[in-house]
C-alpha cells in the first residue's frame, strides 16, 4: 500500500468515526482525574468540558493504606482556572517546573496529602468542588487503585460518599502491580459521570520491540493497521500504539507507525 494513501486513510477514518455519548449532568464533573503517573508521582486534573472552570474553593481528599482524610488547603487552588481541554499537573514530589503555569506542587496547594503517590499499596483520591467532605454530591471526581485490585478498607475512607455519585462501587479498585507506571482515564469514558475500574488503562513497562505490534504476532506489518485505526478512533490508550512513546495515542503517532511498517 502506498504510504501516502495509508496516511490519508488513517486520518480520514479518525475524523469520520468520532462519536459523543455525553453523560455528565453536574458541570463541575467535567474536571476529572485523567491520569496518575506513579513513576513521577504526578496527578493530572483535566477539563473535558467546553467552558472554563475555576478551581476556587476546590480541595483534594486523599487516603492510602495507612493515612486517611488528608485534606488539601482551603484556598490552595484558588488561583487556578482550567480552560476547555486544559490540564493542571499536581506534583506530589514538589518538583513542578516553576515556569509551567499548569503545574503545581502539593506544598504550594498546602494542607495535607496522603504520600507517597506510588504503586506500593492502595490509594484513594477525591477532588471536591465544594465542601463539606461528607457529601458525595460535592465530589467532582474520584478514583481508587490497589495492588491486584484488592479491596482496602483504609484507603476507601471516602469511597462510600463517591459510590453512586462518581464511582461505581466502593469495593471496586483499579488493579495495579508494583511495576505500574501510569493510570489513564480512557478517552471513551471522559464524558462519564460514574466511572469504574474498566474505564482506566493501566500502563506497565513494555519491551521496545513490541511497539507497533498491536496484534501480538511478533511483527509490525499491514495486519496491525486495522487495530491501530481502532485505537485512534476510540481514543483509549494502548501502549503498543503509542509509537512515539509520549504517553498519548494520537495523530502524532501516524508518521512513526508508517515508518515502522516500512522497516
Amino acid at each position: 500500500m502506498n504510504t501516502r494513501l495509508a496516511t490519508i486513510a488513517l486520518a480520514a477514518i479518525l475524523f469520520l468515526a468520532q462519536t459523543v455519548n455525553a453523560q455528565i449532568t453536574v458541570p463541575q464533573r467535567f474536571v476529572q482525574i485523567r491520569s496518575v503517573n506513579l513513576a513521577t508521582s504526578v496527578l493530572e486534573l483535566y477539563n473535558s468540558g467546553t467552558t472554563s472552570q475555576s478551581l476556587a474553593g476546590w480541595r483534594f481528599c486523599t487516603h492510602d493504606e495507612d493515612q486517611v482524610r488528608r485534606y488539601s488547603g482551603a484556598s490552595g487552588l484558588n488561583n487556578f482556572t482550567l480552560a476547555s481541554e486544559q490540564s493542571l499537573y499536581v506534583h506530589f514530589n514538589n518538583d513542578a517546573d516553576p515556569a509551567n503555569p499548569q503545574a503545581v506542587n502539593i506544598s504550594t496547594i498546602g494542607g495535607n496529602f496522603a504520600t507517597p503517590l506510588d504503586a506500593s499499596g492502595a490509594y484513594g483520591a477525591q477532588i471536591y468542588f465544594q465542601t463539606s467532605f461528607g457529601v458525595g454530591a460535592n465530589i467532582a471526581d474520584h478514583l481508587q487503585f490497589s495492588v491486584d485490585g484488592v479491596d482496602n478498607t483504609t484507603a476507601d475512607d471516602r469511597s462510600d460518599e463517591a459510590e453512586g455519585e462518581v464511582w461505581v462501587d466502593q469495593n471496586e479498585w483499579i488493579s495495579i502491580s508494583l511495576d505500574t507506571e501510569m493510570i489513564l482515564l480512557n478517552a471513551s469514558a471522559s464524558d462519564s459521570e460514574v466511572n469504574s475500574p474498566s474505564d482506566y488503562t493501566v500502563v506497565e513497562p513494555m519491551p521496545l520491540n513490541t511497539i507497533g505490534d498491536l496484534n501480538g504476532d511478533g511483527a509490525v506489518d499491514f495486519t496491525d493497521i486495522p487495530l491501530f485505526i481502532d485505537v485512534l478512533i476510540s481514543g483509549d490508550f494502548v501502549l503498543e500504539a503509542d509509537i512515539d512513546q509520549n504517553g498519548e495515542v494520537n495523530f502524532d503517532d501516524i508518521p512513526a507507525f508508517i515508518q515502522l511498517l516500512q522497516m
